[in-house]
């Protein structure tokens, strides 16, 4: 009996410390106007580096509401976000490494802050890279009909973070 108890408990914790975590999937949605193309640079043999987007709708008072976030972890992601919308997407930047137990500096994240107003006809490239402890994001707007390509500033939506 007591073999049991033990995997049980530990189930019973993983369970308990998925549901405390704080992030949730974004949800597929039916449009695909979001890619993501990602170049992460595996970093050290003692470390790793890995990329997520959170996704927030900001409201009339231009507070921030949590939709979800998308792992970077393929070299290519489509997605879609609502149009005519205030949006942030928090492109966050995450290295662990296992040598953290003596060396907590190891472990750290870095974010960057992207506020798009969403328009209908139009997709929303962005380039998350990180290569040689440089950390770089760049987001355009498409114009679907048109296939026009404008660089926008991380600052381009009426709600600022």
């Amino acid at each position: 009996m007591k073999k049991t108890v033990f995997p049980l408990t530990v189930l019973l914790l993983a369970v308990l410390f998925q549901g405390c975590s704080g992030t949730k999937p974004y949800p597929k949605q039916s449009n695909d106007n979001i890619a993501v193309t990602t170049k992460i640079d595996p970093g050290y043999v003692v470390s790793s580096m890995k990329a997520y987007m959170n996704v927030y709708k900001f409201d009339a008072a231009c507070k921030e509401n949590y939709l979800g976030t998308i792992q970077l972890d393929k070299e290519r992601i489509s997605s879609g976000v609502d149009v005519n919308e205030d949006m942030q997407f928090y492109v966050v930047f995450a290295t662990s490494s296992f040598l953290s137990v003596f060396f907590p500096e190891l472990n750290g994240s870095m974010g960057v802050p992207v506020n798009i107003k969403t328009r209908k006809g139009y997709t929303y490239e962005f380039g998350v890279v990180y290569k040689d402890d440089i950390y770089n994001v760049e987001v355009f707007e498409v114009n679907d009909s048109t296939k026009k390509r404008q660089k926008l500033d991380y600052e381009n939506s009426t709600c600022q973070s």
